[in-house]
């Protein structure tokens, strides 16, 4: 069978359910499937184009509707209290929803160390978003806690850093290494503010649609509604990064 007939018998079954029930009889429509099944069987590689066209699709879809809901929220995003990388003249600004043991996680914060240090322009702002296991929130709150010590920076660094995933005692363990007072922070992972910080992230990512951990939203400092927008959903190899970083910093002309 070649594709034609193919296509001829998918619009023909596309129009048998989209027009009058009694447009085909049983027999034809039998027909019609045994047609469509004998081709997908044939031809697999068909089925799988199809299936990779729809996510290509709808990640076009989300991506839309994400920047649209950004543009929204901009100042719980790039304007909000969340621990923050700073820089003396920022000219960009990249937000990062994580959770510590997200191996992607861990992996795509090297390529953003990168790119921050060989672009003195740029800011982060760390979104805690804690979502694969309770060690994960334990380990989110302790980095806010460890906020309060100034000592947030150097306690996210040290978390991404270790290998595998995360148990009390490795966070434990991590701030004392970094001397942090263990008393202070253990009665500050459950503050208010610390407590407040989850939720407002959590709120966040429900509201824009975000699937999974990293995902990473790059915008211009100060933030506008009219600036370009980049957001990147799991870890890219760093020249695919250059290029987002790079897309907004200079938006290629309309």
């Amino acid at each position: 069978m070649n594709r034609n007939i193919f296509i001829f018998a998918i619009s023909l079954f596309a129009t048998a359910n989209t027009v009058h029930a009694n447009s085909f009889n049983e027999t034809q429509k039998k027909e019609i499937e045994s047609i469509i099944q004998e081709y997908l069987i044939k031809n697999p590689e068909i089925l799988a184009q199809a299936i990779q066209a729809l996510q290509v699709k709808k990640n076009q879809e989300w991506m839309a509707q994400i920047k649209k809901t950004i543009v929204t929220r901009i100042d719980e995003l790039f304007k909000s209290k969340s621990p923050t990388l700073t820089v003396e003249n920022p000219k960009l600004s990249i937000i990062e929803f994580f959770d510590y043991n997200c191996p992607h996680c861990k992996k795509f914060s090297k390529i953003i160390d990168t790119t921050v240090s060989q672009n003195k322009d740029i800011q982060v702002i760390y979104k805690e978003l804690p979502v694969l296991s309770e060690t994960s929130l334990f380990a989110a709150k302790a980095a806010l806690a460890a906020k309060e010590q100034n000592k947030y920076q150097e306690f996210h660094q040290k978390l991404m850093s270790l290998e595998g995933g995360l148990s009390e005692e490795a966070v434990a363990k991590a701030a004392k290494e970094l001397g942090l007072d263990i008393n202070k922070l253990s009665n500050d992972m459950n503050s208010p503010k610390v407590m407040e910080e989850l939720r407002n992230n959590q709120k966040l990512a429900v509201e824009l649609g975000i699937r999974g951990t990293p995902t990473v939203i790059i915008g211009r400092y100060p933030a506008t509604q009219d600036m370009p927008i980049e957001v990147i959903s799991g870890d890219v190899p760093q020249e695919a990064f250059n290029q987002n970083i790079e897309s907004v910093r200079n938006p290629p002309s309309p």
